[in-house]
């Protein structure tokens, strides 16, 4: 057991219930006896590993038939008995395999198995090491060596047969390293034990020899070409030469190709009246210089307002800072310093303040492409290139109507390492205006954001609609990202996302573009420069997960309001996610912790934390710690929260449908109710698969636990042991024991997603924030464990003080001139607050009368 979260869940399906067995709450899978030739072991199934340099965490017990017990045998014979540990370098298929050496000796070995192919491949970060995530073959005929044949005079050698690879590298894959070996499915050819490492740009020549060495037991040798086509470099040394550069990229598409532009001093633009380039295929190196005063205006609609309208696929803009630059189009379309985006930019700051219509940031539109359109071995659903910012700063404001954000209006690429500063849309519109999809990084994104963060207020009190602190539209993927700036809004307002949602048809994509802004995008990413003439219609990169995020500041609405999203109605996975901050809907209902609805999601191993207060007539319904009103599931997560609302309020869920899975939750609420209030729980306000005459909620809801018992587990009734736990009381102290998960809990409950608390921390910490979570189908370029490691450090200091036990305290003002002064309904509630156990809080002022002459 244990060892589940690593390997394909096609594993887990082949094995019958007879091969199944329960041992310590968890399911554990039998080894099947083998001899061979050379000694009798146990084995496993075939399991895929789609990571690399893996650590397999395992347990083996032994089935002793005299006792009926099972033993745990330490097979890799250290001082840690209860979990074994094999470190696996390469992705792909492996069988553990158990001997027995002696009396109490064991041996564990993990065995790469085999999966042949018909002809020689490299196997690289570039193509998930040929496997896709399920574990199959994927094979692109990009990374197949041909045999170099007789013809080939400079190459072929009589004395062995060889095979002949071209690779070409981009400099960003460059500098993230290309690692690669050579493989037949059966054999490995490498750097020793390690990877052939590559680091520097361009076209490399790799030959290959399963005969031959060429040097150091080498079966191979690569060499990096001299480029056929080097680049010419021109220096921008003062303003004249800037002109001309912007001058001659618009006389001719094609200028800038195969092109470096230097930028050698800084530059005070004031003076320009030429500042639109249409098309950039070139590279455009700032040297860390500034160009300051940059001003480009427009009161035509028609036309767009930037400085590069089309960075196309092979083209770069790095290393510059843009100061004071204003830009100014309010009645535009594709407003901003990059217009349409298909190739990369990096290591930019914009300072200054940028305003248009629609599609409006530091990048207007960030879209994707077809790569290997004539290679018919490509599924080109599926294999695009993607437009890149990274280590993108602004610190412009930035108004407009619709999809505009921080760093892009619209992202169908990856958006990596970028920050914004600057205050998004925060200004009152007229609700006619229809203001929609405003973002602190993007206003819409299909694409991915990686490590970013904003750190500006976006959007205006009960003004506009799909309003987020990273995305305001979405259907993409997050990681690694954090809002630290208020958000503002009326409907489907988040700290993360403000509406999580799939748009798959022309009709609907009008609903959220408008009548012709979709059209729109088509018609205006195809271009005649030649080197961008297979972008195509912008692709959905097809994942649907928010992993490792956090929102870190107040958020405000009328309607579906959550710390994470405010609205989700796609398939997805919200996952190891906190809400650190208060969440207030004023007039209005559907607002929770994590997610304000949730339909067809999954939240899981995730936190809130801060007050939820949900308020106005005829409404303040469907309030919960983690989510106001579900039809999903929620598991293995945590709400430290007060929550206030009139109906339907939940410490986890205000509302579950019948549907709906919730499973292994922990609940530490406070509930500021009105006397008219129902459905409350500190579980559930109301869930609709109970069945009233078993009290079971048909296998659906189980396993949670909470902690004060004013107003119980599900709509003010506890269900403890007869109903699967469903919500059972527990006292905070009873939680964790040793270090460990009590033993008060029942032994289903989900140990291996929760870590004891400490001496000095009575409640448990979730294991997602102490150990890394598995994702396999993640930027292959990247780090992925670094990423998470740096996110997890900062996200387990929010955990942390959480996790001490705490207490709430109420201070209660006598509110009346006259009556008597013990009775309670003569009081209202000066505030709430929580403190940690053993500090005593300021007692607060007054809040409804002020003392009588000084007295």
């Amino acid at each position: 057991n244990r060892i589940d979260s690593k390997i394909s869940k096609d594993y887990l399906n082949k094995y019958t219930e007879a091969d199944k067995v329960t041992i310590e709450s968890k399911t554990a899978y039998k080894l099947s006896y083998n001899r061979d030739d050379e000694i009798s072991c146990y084995k496993s199934l075939d399991f895929y590993v789609g990571i690399e340099d893996a650590n397999l965490n395992y347990t083996i017990y032994r089935f002793d038939e005299i006792t009926n017990d099972y033993i745990l045998i330490n097979d890799d014979n250290d001082e840690d008995t209860l979990v074994s540990k094999i470190d696996l370098s390469d992705r792909g298929w492996y069988q553990i395999s158990l001997s027995l050496l002696g009396q109490d000796k064991y041996l564990t070995k993990a065995i790469k198995q085999e999966r042949a192919i018909n002809d020689y491949y490299l196997a690289s970060n570039l193509n998930n090491y040929l496997f896709d995530e399920y574990g199959n073959r994927d094979l692109n005929s990009l990374y197949k060596f041909e045999e170099i044949k007789e013809d080939n005079e400079d190459l072929y050698n009589k004395d062995y047969v060889q095979y002949l690879l071209y690779l070409t590298i981009d400099e960003y894959n460059a500098k993230n390293k290309v690692e690669f070996y050579i493989t037949n499915g059966v054999d490995d050819y490498k750097d020793g034990s390690d990877y052939v490492c590559l680091n520097q740009p361009g076209k490399y020549e790799i030959i290959f020899s399963p005969e031959h060495s060429y040097s150091r037991l080498r079966n191979y040798k690569y060499s990096l070409l001299k480029d056929e086509n080097p680049k010419e470099e021109i220096t921008i040394s003062n303003l004249s030469d800037f002109v001309n550069f912007v001058n001659s990229c618009n006389n001719d598409s094609e200028y800038s190709l195969n092109k470096v532009f230097n930028l050698t001093k800084d530059l005070d633009a004031s003076r320009i009246t030429s500042k639109h380039i249409r098309s950039f295929s070139g590279e455009f190196n700032g040297n860390y210089h500034t160009i300051s005063n940059l001003t480009i205006s427009s009161d035509d609609a028609t036309e767009e307002a930037s400085l590069f309208g089309l960075v196309t696929k092979i083209a770069i803009i790095r290393n510059v800072e843009f100061d004071n630059l204003r830009i100014e189009a309010e009645t535009s379309s594709y407003v901003g310093l990059v217009g349409r985006l298909f190739g990369n930019i990096e290591n930019l700051t914009v300072n200054g303040f940028i305003s248009g219509k629609s599609y409006v940031g530091v990048v207007a539109y960030m879209g994707n492409y077809k790569l290997d359109k004539d290679d018919s071995s490509v599924d080109s659903t599926k294999k695009v290139g993607y437009s890149r910012a990274i280590n993108v700063t602004n610190n412009a404001d930035v108004l407009g109507k619709s999809y505009l954000g921080g760093i892009a209006g619209f992202n169908a690429g990856k958006i990596i390492n970028s920050t914004n500063y600057g205050q998004i849309n925060n200004k009152q519109y007229p609700t006619n205006d229809n203001v929609r999809c405003i973002g602190g990084i993007a206003g819409y994104s299909i694409g991915e954001v990686i490590s970013s963060n904003n750190r500006g207020i976006v959007g205006y009190a009960s003004v506009g609609v799909f309003v987020g602190g990273i995305a305001g539209l979405s259907n993409g993927a997050f990681y690694f990202t954090n809002n630290y700036g208020d958000v503002y809004g009326r409907t489907n307002v988040g700290g993360i996302v403000g509406y999580y949602t799939t748009v798959s048809s022309d009709s609907n994509y009008n609903d959220y573009f408008g009548s012709s802004d979709y059209q729109e995008i088509i018609d205006s990413i195809l271009n005649s420069s030649k080197d961008n003439d297979d972008v195509v219609e912008a692709t959905n990169l097809n994942k649907n997960i928010i992993l490792y995020c956090c929102n870190n500041a107040r958020i405000l609405g009328n309607t579906s309001v959550g710390g994470i999203c405010g609205l989700v109605d796609i398939k997805c996975t919200i996952r190891t996610c906190i809400n650190n901050a208060n969440i207030t809907v004023e007039s209005g209902s559907y607002v929770g912790g994590i997610a304000g609805q949730m339909k067809n999601a999954t939240i899981t191993e995730s936190i809130s934390y801060g007050n939820i207060f949900a308020s106005g007539l005829n409404s303040a319904k469907y309030v919960g710690g983690i989510a106001g009103y579900i039809d999903g599931t929620v598991s293995y997560s945590m709400s430290y929260t007060v929550i206030k609302g009139v109906s339907y309020l939940g410490g986890i869920a205000g509302y579950a449908t019948k549907a709906s899975n919730v499973i292994s939750n922990i609940s530490d609420c406070y509930f500021v109710t009105e006397s008219t209030s129902t459905y409350i729980g500190n579980i559930l306000g109301y869930a609709d698969s109970l069945d009233m005459s078993s009290s079971s909620f048909n296998d659906l809801i189980k396993y949670n636990y909470y902690i004060d018992n004013i107003y119980k587990g599900i709509n003010q009734n506890n269900y403890g042991a007869d109903s699967d736990f469903a919500a059972c009381l527990i006292d905070s102290k009873s939680l964790v024991s040793y270090n460990t998960i009590s033993m008060y809990l029942d032994n289903r409950f989900a140990n291996d997603y929760y870590i004891g608390g400490t001496s000095t921390s009575s409640y448990p910490f979730l294991k997602a924030f102490e150990e890394v979570v598995d994702y396999d189908d993640f930027d292959v370029t990247l780090d992925y464990n670094s990423l998470a490691k740096k996110q997890m450090d900062a996200l387990f200091e929010i955990e942390a003080k959480i996790a001490r036990e705490s207490k709430i305290y109420i201070f209660m003002e006598w509110n009346k001139d006259s009556g008597d002064v013990d009775d309670h309904d003569s009081f209202e509630i000066n505030s709430i607050c929580r403190v940690y156990d053993g500090n005593i809080p300021a007692e607060p002022g007054f809040k409804y009368a002020s003392p009588l002459n000084g007295a």
